[in-house]
């Protein structure tokens, strides 16, 4: 495999290990592909302000935000799907109307991870992301159903959390709208993920690699399956079968 320009991976259970680290091996096969020239891709459903920890470690070219609602190449914005204001301020609405908790709102302008009480006030710019936390899993589809231009994931204990963005946020529209920018074809990206949001750029990706723990549906999306995430299976794969891997 020596075609490869971008590497494109999740962060959560896929290359970060369980207890939320980021291993010393794995740090020193990133900088390897950094040096081999290589582009690297995180693609995450965390915030930009919640990468911040393993960015600092690794350094990533490019960082997929908010499950594919933000998309930058250092400073600069090369996509974004956000959620416009009325319609926040209507799912806000409609939650307090259906009892439901509203953990955050992730946005810009300096106000990542804000208070839904405290979004009325402020100036923000672009909303990414929308944090909801309920029981009852038919909210989902109600706020969905009523909202159609958004989409709810279920993730966590219980799944009883869940993330609101635009239906036009996902991981492989940012991908590919990441690689038309850069000038990379899909056919030279090597991804690799673990959940259902990581499926979409698995499929596309020239080369598709899935963690040991992975859902059913990602393995059947993927070419190959690599250790899990507390076994450094993304680095492993990465030494065993890319040709820099060698002094």
């Amino acid at each position: 495999m020596n075609n490869i320009s971008l590497i494109v991976t999740d962060l959560d259970s896929t290359l970060v290990r369980s207890d939320g680290s980021v291993s010393e091996y794995t740090k020193y096969v990133f900088q390897r592909v950094r040096d081999s020239g290589v582009l690297i891709a995180f693609a995450t459903l965390r915030s930009e302000e919640m990468c911040k920890r393993i960015t600092e470690q690794v350094f990533p070219d490019i960082l997929i935000t908010s499950g594919g609602a933000l998309s930058r190449c250092g400073n600069d914005i090369i996509c974004n799907a956000t959620i416009e204001r009325d319609i926040v301020c209507g799912i806000i609405k409609r939650c307090a109307e259906l009892g439901v908790s509203l953990a955050s709102i992730e946005s810009d302008a300096g106000c990542r991870d804000i208070r839904p009480a405290d979004f009325v006030g402020t100036e923000c710019a672009n909303v990414y992301k929308i944090g909801i936390c309920t029981d009852d899993y038919h909210v989902p589809g109600i706020i969905a159903a009523e909202f159609p231009s958004v989409t709810a994931d279920s993730f966590g204990a219980g799944y009883r959390w869940h993330l609101i963005r635009s239906r036009d946020a996902s991981k492989d529209a940012a991908l590919r709208v990441v690689c038309s920018s850069l000038g990379v074809s899909l056919n030279e990206v090597l991804a690799f993920g673990d959940d259902y949001g990581d499926i979409g750029m698995i499929r596309d990706a020239g080369v598709g690699v899935a963690v040991q723990k992975a859902r059913e549906e990602v393995k059947a999306a993927a070419d190959y399956i690599c250790g899990d995430c507390d076994s450094d299976g993304v680095s492993v794969w990465i030494t065993e079968n890319l040709q820099f891997r060698k002094d």
